[in-house]
């Protein structure tokens, strides 16, 4: 519901690896591998993005391994998603998750 984490993946955390430093919303992140957590509210979303690997839903989650986290307004889609989709936009360098009516995009770019 809104204002919990969520694993935003089915049973266990969506899991992204790079092999190049990013930076996401201003944070930067190294090479390896991280857990994406996601805690929808109204207005805002914040993206985790955790150095534990491996979790099943929320269960698991623990915020004191939390990397980076990263602010975006949930915007309306006028084409709902009837699946849960992560996805590298191409119009812009953004990491969004879309779910039902609603998107939140995350700058993303590769950092110096």
């Amino acid at each position: 519901g809104f204002g919990q984490v969520w694993a935003a993946g089915a049973h266990r955390a969506t899991e992204l690896v790079t092999t190049v430093p990013l930076e996401i919303g201003g944070a930067r992140i190294e090479p390896g591998a991280y857990s994406l957590f996601v805690t929808p509210r109204h207005n805002a979303w914040t993206l985790h993005v955790n150095s534990a690997l491996g979790m099943h839903l929320a269960d698991e989650y623990d915020s004191a391994r939390d990397v980076a986290l990263v602010f975006a307004s949930p915007a309306v889609l006028q084409t709902p998603e009837e699946a849960l989709v992560w996805s590298f936009r191409r119009d812009g360098a953004f990491l969004t998750l879309a779910w039902g009516n609603l998107a939140a995009s995350f700058p993303l770019a590769r950092a110096d």
